[in-house]
């Protein structure tokens, strides 16, 4: 049992016991809520049968739900580059002529072979990947009781954070590009502390899915600072969504650049296939450049409360901050920028013993003022 104390310095804050009864734990909890005890013999501490803890709010996965978090996980591309590392790895090892012989059986192998085998290897990392999943949030729940969240999961290894909602610092949700077309997200909570450093990110799993269309509403009973439905947004206006394109562009064209030298100067055979590959690199990172630019925006919540929205890496974001918990609020604006009226809005929270840096690129500059840095001000959301 790990007690997190919101240090500074990593695990070295937190007070941890070992190999203890379970007992221990619903003890604690009891004394945090101020429930009454029936303590008979120090080993056998139990809550009192008549004090059954009531929740404010709960949630437990469906199986429906888990299987299609499991099967919407990009995370099979994590498997094959450790497959690749230890593939790497094995190449330290293995006898030289063993890998020569295995080569030379490979190439004489069809084309069609070589494209099962392809197609095999990737299936097994998806299946890796998903049953992973499934065994790590098997009956996840989330529930709410008083002031105090607590998240519990998994199969092989049991795992329950409880954290104060006060520790929230925001709430985030999250899409692939996958799980947008479907419509899901994934909600988290980023935390002033670690202790949601066994989650993925760091960052502790409220909601692991759910429709995109009902996160707010049901995140709205867990954490009464959440809106309940989506608010408008200041989006980037049309006419600013080619600088977002523009930014993606440059360094991926100097990157296909130096590609393309180095393989037409030692490899000219391939030089054909990779300017072709190239300008499909080119081609879908303009598209990721439209897709973060369509998606940016930010908007105000009851004057005290900030949703920000940004894509990137084909991934929608979402952010729900309160006043009190961002760290730094600055409006960011070069010459040429001052010129077209345009700016940078950026936020910053704490995450962890981090920063988690947001920011909303090309803004309306007049808009942003007035909203943000104006307005703000009069309604008493951020201190000047």
């Amino acid at each position: 049992m790990n007690i997190e104390t919101s240090s500074k310095d990593g695990k070295e804050g937190a007070g941890t016991l070992y190999a203890v009864s379970t007992s221990v734990g619903q003890l604690i909890e009891a004394h945090r809520h101020h429930q009454p005890l029936s303590v008979t013999e120090p080993s056998e501490t139990q809550l009192d049968e008549s004090a059954t803890p009531t929740f404010d709010a709960r949630y437990q996965i469906s199986a429906r739900d888990l299987n299609l978090y499991a099967a919407t996980s990009m995370g099979f591309l994590a498997i094959l580059a450790a497959l690749g590392w230890l593939w790497n790895k094995l190449d330290d090892v293995i006898p030289k002529t063993w890998q020569q012989n295995a080569f030379d059986q490979l190439a004489h192998l069809a084309v069609l072979v070589l494209v099962v085998f392809g197609i095999l290897f990737l299936a097994v990392a998806v299946l890796i990947s998903y049953l992973n999943l499934l065994q790590r949030y098997y009956h996840f729940t989330l529930t709410k009781q008083a002031h105090t969240l607590t998240a519990t999961r998994g199969f092989f290894k049991r795992l329950e954070v409880s954290v104060r909602i006060s520790r929230i610092q925001a709430v985030r949700m999250r899409q692939s590009l996958l799980r947008h077309w479907l419509h899901l997200t994934t909600i988290q909570a980023l935390l002033a502390s670690n202790a949601a450093d066994e989650e993925k990110d760091n960052d502790l799993v409220l909601l692991p899915v759910i429709k995109a269309d009902q996160a707010l509403t049901r995140m709205h009973h867990f954490v009464d600072w959440v809106p309940a439905t989506t608010p408008d947004f200041i989006r980037v206006p049309r006419t600013n969504h080619w600088y977002y394109v523009r930014n993606w562009l440059l360094w991926n064209l100097l990157f296909v650049a130096i590609i393309s030298f180095v393989v037409g100067h030692f490899w000219p055979q391939w030089l054909l296939w990779t300017m072709v590959l190239s300008a499909l690199w080119v081609l879908i990172q303009s598209l990721q450049g439209w897709y973060a630019a369509k998606n940016a925006g930010v908007s105000i919540i009851y004057a005290h409360t900030l949703l920000v929205q940004n894509g990137s890496l084909w991934n929608l974001t979402q952010y729900v901050v309160r006043r009190q918990n961002i760290q730094a609020l600055s409006l960011n604006q070069s010459i040429w920028m001052t010129r077209k009226h345009i700016a940078h809005l950026e936020l910053h929270i704490r995450r962890g013993d981090g920063n988690e840096s947001v920011e909303v690129r090309y803004l309306k500059a007049e808009t942003v003022e007035k909203k943000f840095w104006i307005g703000i001000s009069n309604a008493d959301f951020l201190s000047i």
